[in-house]
């Protein structure tokens, strides 16, 4: 009889943690999508463009790691919407770009702010030293995936 495995046999308790923080945030992010009547592809483009400004679709297609169709079909979804807006680049006037319109944006942060306060609360009740291991040990995490994803 053979013994049933488990993806995370095995691991550190902090990397088991934080696949249960990834899955937390993948389901959570799921309902907040259809709350606003969202897909939650679309969802995180609106997160992107909140966090980098105005982005061109080649740019917005990279970070969702989205089909040029693909990403168009988004933006255009998501401009009818009335969430986006396409705006020339200041830098280059043959060029594009898309950004969050502001109501929209605020309309997603009430949304949001919750949630982003109940997690600073669990935070900010660590002690400074452990706040400290934590936010080094996620920074790490962080720039691990990004040396990953770049090969």
């Amino acid at each position: 009889m053979s013994e049933e495995r488990h993806l995370l046999d095995g691991l550190a308790g902090p990397t088991v943690a934080l696949e249960a923080v990834n899955r937390a945030t993948y389901e959570f992010t799921g309902r907040q999508a259809r709350r606003a009547g969202l897909h939650t592809t679309d969802l995180w483009a609106l997160r992107l463009l909140d966090v980098h400004g105005s982005l061109g679709a080649t740019e917005l297609a990279r970070h969702l790691d989205l089909r040029p169709a693909s990403t168009t079909a988004l933006i255009d979804r998501l401009v009818a919407a009335g969430h986006l807006e396409r705006v020339p680049d200041p830098r280059d006037r043959r060029r594009v770009t898309v950004r969050s319109r502001e109501d929209s944006f605020r309309e997603r942060l009430a949304q949001w702010e919750p949630a982003v306060r109940a997690l600073d609360a669990v935070a900010r009740r660590l002690p400074a030293d452990d706040r400290a291991v934590v936010e080094r040990y996620l920074r790490e995490v962080v720039s691990t995936l990004d040396e990953l994803g770049a090969g």
